[in-house]
């Protein structure tokens, strides 16, 4: 993945976040959340699943060398 790339992916995911922020006292649909980052629903569930994978890798790195388990 290209640099720009991850730049507009960054971009189209603050944007879910903005919306997220505005919507808190509204169901929060994943159709709705993928339109708003311009993905279809199955390109916007594979990317979440991989930033939760690379999440889930930084927290087993993080919790050992800071001395929590």
């Amino acid at each position: 993945m290209s640099n720009s790339d991850k730049v507009e992916y960054a971009r189209r995911l603050n944007g879910v976040l903005d919306y997220v922020d505005q919507h808190l006292d509204t169901s929060l649909e994943l159709e709705k959340l993928a339109e708003v980052a311009h993905f279809s629903r199955f390109i916007f569930t594979v990317y979440l699943l991989l930033e939760w994978v690379k999440c889930r890798e930084l927290m087993r790195e993080y919790l050992p060398a800071s001395g929590m388990q």
